[in-house]
């Protein structure tokens, strides 16, 4: 499933991405809205098809060893960053308008790509990793759309509706756009001739279109906030944000050393769930973004700058963690 992007070339082009939106947000917007949507809806289901068309099974079903340690780490990657923000929140540390906001960024996945990258270059265990983060971001549709429901309960009117809201209209789109076409990769991915295809020198251009793509998204996303909201307004929020920001993600890091000790005995097992706990996907938290929102009003912005604020963050700060934890292993 090491589908989603990898190493830090995927930051470049995110970087680029941003920064292209920033230049000319009335292009993203416009082409966006010239083609529908149809292109965000495009990349989405291409980037969850290769998702399972790239799954590895064995390190999957190697997480599966010990149900309970499994239990743990699953649980980690949500309970660890929802304690820092509901502790934070009851103690006045950001604005209250932000409380939704960091909750369903602590409910987002863990990455495949960092957690498993930054683990083995601190020589942690990358298979336990990418076994942990592929489970991760296989149960996150359901888990997020479920958090969605409850942030947005007002809106979905599900109180009135008894939940027949998500179910009818949200639900069909994160099942369509996220676990039908993984499904459809996985099967496809068992038959040999697939397999040998996507070993093949052709298939391994298929790992560069998850980079693109996931940028292309930032930049129709970005764009369109951008155009909507107006450069001083998301400047002014990504200043309000960013301490928040970063000092949950070192509060979060010393809470995932704790977790991790209390789940592995091995030091190796517990450098890989300290990234698995301290990461949060932005190639699944986007996507699913575009999906629940449609990215069709202003307060897409609320959603998606702590994303990608938080993104940064984790792969800038990631690396100096990575050569102080390479010293006790």
């Amino acid at each position: 499933m090491r589908v989603f992007p990898n190493g830090f070339g995927f930051a470049a082009l995110l970087v680029l991405a941003i920064y292209s939106a920033w230049e000319w947000p009335e292009i993203a917007h416009g082409f966006n809205d010239w083609a529908g949507g149809f292109l965000s809806k495009f990349v989405l289901l291409i980037l969850f098809f290769l998702q399972g068309l790239k799954m590895e099974k064995k390190k999957l079903f190697g997480a599966f060893e010990n149900p309970l340690k499994l239990l743990a780490v699953q649980v980690g990657i949500i309970i660890c960053p929802l304690l820092i923000v509901l502790i934070a929140y009851s103690l006045g540390f950001f604005e209250a308008g932000c409380l939704d906001a960091f909750i369903l960024l602590a409910f987002l996945p863990t990455t495949i790509s960092s957690s498993v990258v930054y683990t083995r270059y601190a020589h942690g265990d990358a298979d336990f990793a990418l076994g942990q983060s592929t489970i991760s971001n296989l149960i996150s549709p359901l888990v997020v759309l479920l958090v969605w429901g409850c942030l947005q309960e007002e809106k979905l009117q599900l109180i009135e509706t008894g939940g027949m809201e998500l179910v009818a209209v949200v639900f069909p789109k994160v099942f369509l756009l996220t676990l039908l076409p993984c499904f459809l990769g996985w099967r496809l991915s068992l038959h040999p001739s697939v397999q040998k295809g996507v070993r093949s020198n052709g298939g391994s251009y298929l790992k560069y279109f998850p980079s693109v793509g996931i940028s292309c998204l930032v930049f129709f996303s970005m764009g369109q906030v951008i155009s909507m909201e107006g450069r001083e307004t998301c400047l002014e929020c990504a200043d309000e944000l960013l301490f928040p920001l970063v000092a949950g993600w070192i509060i979060l890091v010393l809470l995932s050393l704790v977790w991790s000790r209390c789940v592995e005995r091995p030091f190796e097992r517990r450098v890989a769930i300290l990234f698995c706990l301290s990461q949060k996907s932005l190639a699944m938290g986007l996507p699913m973004l575009q999906i629940l929102s449609d990215g069709s009003n202003a307060s897409f912005s609320y959603w998606l700058i702590p994303l990608v604020l938080f993104h940064f963050i984790q792969l800038l700060f990631g690396i100096p963690l990575i050569g102080f934890l390479r010293k006790f292993v």
